[in-house]
């Protein structure tokens, strides 16, 4: 993602979220961008990364929050207790025993395994982290159209329900920013 963000002419950082540091707080994870001061921010928060979307962007002073296949949490949520509060339990079948089939099913296998290799565990303190509150910035919520751990369906009613915005899709399961990035940084750069 980040060299087709850059070719077309913008910064792109990947951060590095320090969830595997049991002590980081969400001053942390806005420090992993290291932007401070940089003006003209969007956070683009994919996953787990919706958690501290809020913070980030809060912490970064961004003009827009874009979330792709995100956790979309309530202010003072934690991201242990969004599976039951969101519905996510009730909603979703997902079958946690085969990951490649939930997360990787149409990333390159290659890719899938160098992916898996740069994974980090989330600590307990990290997931009982309090989400912060929204800024007042402009959420955009974008799905993966294939996504098997958040279905579109489900993640429409959460930009719904808990942002009061329409959901838009894009083509990819859920590492969909591997298996289809051209398609995900062209949406992005429409929304620049």
């Amino acid at each position: 993602m980040v060299p087709l963000l850059e070719a077309a002419g913008h910064t792109a950082v990947a951060a590095d979220l320090p969830t595997d540091e049991p002590e980081a707080g969400w001053e942390a994870y806005a420090a992993a961008f290291g932007l401070d001061g940089a003006g003209d921010v969007i956070v683009v928060a994919h996953s787990l990364g919706g958690l501290a979307a809020p913070a980030v962007a809060a912490g970064l002073d961004a003009r827009l929050i874009v979330l792709v296949s995100a956790m979309i949490a309530l202010p003072g949520e934690t991201g242990s207790g969004w599976w039951a509060s969101s519905g996510f339990d009730e909603a979703v079948h997902a079958d946690f025993d085969d990951e490649h089939a939930l997360y990787f099913h149409d990333v390159d296998p290659a890719l899938a395994a160098e992916s898996a290799e740069h994974g980090r565990d989330v600590t307990a303190e990290a997931m009982a982290l309090p989400v912060a509150p929204w800024p007042d910035v402009p959420v955009r919520a974008l799905a993966f159209a294939e996504d098997r751990l958040f279905p579109p369906d489900f993640q429409r009613g959460l930009a719904r329900e808990r942002l009061g915005v329409e959901l838009e899709l894009v083509p990819g399961g859920h590492y969909g920013a591997i298996s289809r990035p051209a398609e995900l940084a062209d949406k992005l750069l429409s929304l620049a």
